[in-house]
């Protein structure tokens, strides 16, 4: 069994907090939408855009664990695309079996639950195992890609990435255009694309030693990028109603920042015993929660009912946030002790 990387497991369960609150609605994420201004709309933007770094810290160390591999096409098909394909149809019928509890579908059967998987999905937070499972299927062609290309290559794509959403971007909304297009860059800038391939460069390229002593530039560089698109989510708001793809496309300075911090954090060095046996076990039950949260948040929804009138909204919504992310570990946990779910979560 390969020894598990800390920096990737401290990640994992930094990003499953992020996606929780991405779900959150009304209630955290889209609190703005309430508030006209003050500390509301201001602390909700604030958290929407650091909870959109949690996808594409997955993606990263997806790509950092599986593009320098070598394995056949056989096994990239049963062991990984077999295992996403395997999560999302049986968790999306798991999902789809409460929704018809709930009262959520209007005509449930067979036929519609197959229309909705294949269609349009189950769930929308599900999307990313659509995602996912498309890249793994493209494991045979891009592993070789990846493995052969240039460090300059890798650097142009980080370069491109950035002039596109960071300036072409930026200049849009200040000249009042609004956000830009996606479609117009879709093969260049596509984020799932993009943190997949710069996962396997960032964990298999990087030399951590060469930026030793540039740390607090890209830290300031983030920070920088933060109010940026805090700035621009503001401008679109007053626009459209809506901060559209600046919570998403302007945040591959602190991203990248993040994962070269906790790598260094890790680097050379152990934590005591119980911290690496709490991070590898946590870690480990991240796909599971990812699952289950959707379940959580509606048999959970109480807590932030019961704490809502009596602290503030967005406290009231972070501790459900974490209580429900707590509950989805804990659950997997168990959950993975049973032989048919081992090796699918």
């Amino acid at each position: 069994m390969r020894e598990k990387r800390l920096d990737f497991e401290l990640l994992r369960l930094l990003a499953i907090f992020g996606v929780v609150f991405n779900h959150t609605q009304l209630r955290g994420f889209e609190l703005y939408q309430l508030s006209a201004g003050g500390f509301n709309y201001w602390a909700s933007l604030v958290l929407g855009i650091l909870c959109k770094m949690a996808v594409p810290l997955f993606l990263l160390v997806s790509g950092g664990l599986l593009l320098h591999r070598e394995e056949p096409l056989s096994l990239v098909l049963k062991k990984r695309a077999g295992r996403i394909l395997g999560a999302l149809v049986l968790f999306s019928l798991v999902l789809y079996l409460f929704w018809t509890v709930w009262g959520w579908i209007e005509a449930p059967g067979i036929g519609d639950f197959f229309f909705r998987l294949f269609h349009e999905g189950i769930s929308a937070p599900y999307w990313y195992l659509y995602a996912y499972l498309g890249l793994m299927l493209m494991l045979p062609l891009l592993r070789p890609m990846v493995q052969h290309m240039p460090d300059k290559a890798f650097l142009y794509l980080l370069v491109l990435h950035l002039m596109i959403w960071g300036v072409f971007g930026a200049l849009g909304s200040l000249l009042g255009w609004g956000a830009l297009n996606e479609d117009l860059f879709l093969p260049v800038i596509e984020p799932t694309l993009f943190y997949f391939l710069m996962g396997y460069c960032m964990a298999h390229r990087l030399d951590l030693n060469r930026l030793r002593g540039k740390m607090g530039f890209l830290w300031i560089a983030s920070v920088f990028s933060i109010l940026l698109t805090l700035f621009l989510s503001h401008l679109e708001i007053r626009l459209e109603g809506t901060p559209g793809e600046y919570l998403r496309f302007l945040m591959a300075v602190p991203i990248l920042t993040l994962y070269i911090s906790a790598a260094r954090l890790f680097a050379g060095r152990r934590p005591p015993r119980w911290a690496e046996t709490a991070l590898t076990g946590l870690g480990g039950c991240v796909f599971g929660t990812y699952l289950l949260e959707g379940i959580l948040r509606h048999y959970l929804s109480p807590v932030y009912e019961a704490l809502e009138p009596k602290i503030h909204v967005l406290p009231a919504c972070l501790i459900w946030v974490i209580a429900v992310a707590l509950c989805g570990l804990g659950i997997t946990w168990v959950l993975k002790k049973l032989p048919l779910l081992r090796k699918l979560l």
